[in-house]
C-alpha cells in the first residue's frame, strides 16, 4: 500500500499548488509519486451555495475512493485535502445532537480511515482570505476555522501533523519536500 501524505486546511490557502509542487519534486527525485484532487473539484459536487449532509458525505467517500484508487498506482500519494477535512467541515457547518446518525458515520468513517496517512499537513492561515465569488460552502467557515479544527482532530485521532504556514508555503517549499522525504525514506 502507498504511503499517503494529506494537505489539508481551509479554502485558498494554497493546497493545491503546495500539493503539484511536491509532486513535480518527489518525481524529480524519482519517486513514483502521484496526486488525488479534492473531491469537490472533481466531480458534481463543485457549485456554491448550501451543502446539504448528503452531499457532504458523496463528497467524503468520494474522496476516500479516489485515494484508495490511486494508492494502488503510487507511492507516496499526496493528497489535496483528506478525509479529515470532511470531518472538519461536517463538525463546524452542521449542529451537534446527539445521536446524529449523519455526524457518526462521518466520524467512524474518518476514525478507520485517517491512519492510513503517514503524515498530514495543515495549512495555517492567518486571516485576511479575501474568498470573494470564490467561497464554495455560501456559509461563514472560515480557512482558520476549518485549520484549526483539522488540529484538533489529529490531535485526537493521534495523526502525526503539523503546521504549515506562509514561509514553507511561499519561500521555502522545499522544507516540506524535506520533511515528507523523512517519512518515506
Amino acid at each position: 500500500m502507498s504511503r499517503q501524505f494529506a494537505i489539508c486546511g481551509g479554502q485558498l490557502t494554497g493546497k493545491t499548488a503546495l500539493c503539484h509542487h511536491i509532486v513535480s519534486e518527489l518525481k524529480r527525485l524519482g519517486f513514483n509519486a502521484g496526486y488525488t484532487q479534492e473531491a469537490v473539484r472533481s466531480s458534481y459536487l463543485m457549485f456554491k451555495g448550501q451543502r446539504s449532509k448528503k452531499m457532504h458525505l458523496e463528497s467524503l467517500l468520494i474522496q476516500v475512493s479516489q485515494e484508495i484508487v490511486a494508492s494502488e498506482h503510487y507511492d507516496p500519494l499526496i493528497c489535496d485535502r483528506s478525509a479529515i477535512d470532511y470531518l472538519a467541515f461536517a463538525n463546524l457547518r452542521f449542529p451537534h445532537s446527539e445521536g446524529s446518525v449523519f455526524l457518526d458515520t462521518v466520524a467512524a468513517t474518518v476514525t478507520q480511515y485517517s491512519r492510513i496517512y503517514s503524515k498530514v499537513y495543515i495549512m495555517r492561515t492567518y486571516g485576511g482570505v479575501d474568498a470573494g465569488d470564490k467561497i464554495r460552502s455560501g456559509e461563514n467557515v472560515t480557512p482558520e476555522s476549518v485549520s484549526d479544527e483539522v488540529a484538533r482532530l489529529c490531535q485526537n485521532l493521534g495523526i502525526n501533523w503539523s503546521w504549515v504556514d506562509d514561509r514553507f508555503q511561499f519561500g521555502e517549499r522545499h522544507l516540506i519536500v524535506d520533511d515528507l522525504l523523512q517519512h518515506i525514506s
